[in-house]
């Protein structure tokens, strides 16, 4: 990690663009256009672990109100997790120390929002 900060420490972290083109890869390029696609949408994005709250970092530097569609699904174990939710504004529903790398977090945090819908409904009469 010394090695990859030093190499770039050149490119100022508001550049999103260039850090995202130096040390991000097509998979993260990837997500960081699906934030952005889904916050054009008012469609939410749910993120997952660690590699998914850096491509958010990298969107919201490009669009700070995309943040206003990505919810953290958990706390993943990676050192690194709990930093990157807070610089995001953002606050994980749980910690499970998953740290599996298979959207395990998500795949939770999609049932939890399943069940809170349904709840709704069934509460309100099924009027939104």
């Amino acid at each position: 990690m010394h090695d990859v900060l030093e190499k770039y420490k050149d490119i100022p972290k508001d550049d999103a663009i260039g850090i995202l083109s130096s040390v991000g890869g097509f998979e993260f390029t990837c997500i960081v256009g699906v934030i952005l696609g889904a916050a054009a949408n008012n469609a939410l994005v749910i993120i997952d672990g660690f590699n998914t709250s850096a491509c958010a970092l990298v969107a919201k530097t490009l669009v700070p109100q995309a943040m206003d569609y990505v919810m953290a699904s958990h706390l993943s174990a990676e050192k690194a997790a709990k930093s990157s939710l807070e610089n995001l504004g953002l606050e994980a529903y749980v910690d499970l120390g998953l740290c599996l790398g298979e959207a395990s977090g998500g795949s939770i945090q999609m049932g939890m929002l399943d069940l809170a819908v349904h709840m709704y409904l069934a509460v309100t009469g099924g009027k939104a």
